[in-house]
């Protein structure tokens, strides 16, 4: 069978032997190529850029927050060191035994030797 006076085989040969000017693209299209290539990669270096100070920036903040709230734990943790310290000392022990237990001075000391029988 003969399409439009070329056989078969001569198609099915045409097809197969592609040369170069079959993918050739004009110079300028290749510019314009290039051109939408290196804009594509600044861009994505520019949003990474950006993108790692925005993270950067958080963490700062982040870091910022919990010094904050260290800095007040350590605080409150000295004021009651010294609390503690003000109410374990003797006097302090002396006067709520008195005023608030209603002890006395002892009048008569005994010693008791635990090894005597």
């Amino acid at each position: 069978m003969v399409l439009a006076g070329r056989s078969r085989r001569a198609i099915s040969k045409r097809r197969s032997t592609l040369t170069l000017q079959d993918f050739l693209v004009p110079v300028w299209a290749q510019k314009m190529l290039v051109a939408a290539l290196i804009a594509a990669t600044c861009l994505t270096v520019f949003l990474s850029y950006v993108w790692v100070q925005a993270e950067i920036n958080e963490a700062a903040a982040e870091r910022r927050s919990w010094q904050r709230t260290l800095r007040r734990t350590i605080d409150e943790h000295e004021s009651l060191q010294f609390q503690l310290s003000a109410l374990q000392s003797s006097s302090r022990i002396e006067q709520e035994a008195v005023e608030r237990l209603g002890m006395t001075e002892p009048s008569q000391v005994i010693f008791v030797n635990p090894f005597s029988q």
